[in-house]
């Protein structure tokens, strides 16, 4: 049974590998957005193209894009925020690294089938479309984002 077992999940975990798309975009917490724009748009050359609030998780979201490259800056409303408490754990850096799928749902069925560690077992409503977290602790210290993009 145990190696039957191993090659269903062989089956889902490639399957799971191929519905997995490319880089969206890079995810980064920050104290404010000002300190950030001083290294990524006057050194670096990115433009901020907008910026959202997210008042139910207490975040200032702001797009930044170079190219085809977009940065997610992530600052805290609140200090006892998701965010907050990143920056006072870690200090401001890497957030997360997201990557495109097709069907979140399904995804998701795969990821709890192979038992991949997840921050919260559903879907929330991100920037660009719905979003799935793999914890970081799974992902040998990066949290990493699936998104499924809203179709325009």
């Amino acid at each position: 049974m145990s190696r039957l077992r191993n090659i269903v999940k062989d089956t889902i975990a490639t399957a799971l590998a191929q519905e997995i798309g490319t880089l969206h975009h890079v995810g980064i917490a920050a104290p404010d957005l000002p300190s950030i724009c001083t290294v990524y748009c006057d050194l670096l050359g990115f433009q901020l193209q907008e910026e959202l609030d997210f008042p139910s998780q207490q975040v200032h979201v702001a797009l930044l894009q170079k190219g085809s490259d977009w940065l997610e800056i992530l600052v805290p409303s609140a200090p006892d925020s998701v965010v907050g408490r990143f920056l006072a754990k870690r200090g401001p850096g890497l957030h997360h690294l997201c990557y495109t799928v097709q069907d979140l749902e399904r995804t998701l069925a795969r990821l709890q089938e192979l038992e991949v560690q997840l921050v919260h077992a559903q879907a929330a409503e991100g920037v660009w479309g719905p979003v799935l977290f793999i914890h970081p602790k799974f992902a040998h210290g990066v949290m990493i984002e699936l998104l499924e993009l809203r179709q325009p």
